[in-house]
């Protein structure tokens, strides 16, 4: 939810770490807003920054092999 954020690192197909930590993601998308207008000079809402964080917000390699 908004209060948690679960984090797992993946090596051939299983889990090697993972952990619930308490950093919500309405905390991540409010650090995002910020970024965005301090480093960018760019206002952006809620639902970009959380969309910004779904898209990205991921360290893996692609079905394809490419990326």
């Amino acid at each position: 939810g908004g209060g948690t954020t679960e984090v797992a690192v993946l090596s051939l197909s299983g889990i090697v770490y993972s952990r619930s930590v308490r950093v919500g993601g309405d905390k991540m998308d409010d650090s995002i807003i910020s970024y965005m207008r301090r480093n960018h000079n760019l206002l952006i809402g809620e639902t970009t920054a959380e969309r910004i964080k779904k898209d990205i917000g991921t360290a893996r390699i692609p079905a394809d092999g490419e990326g």
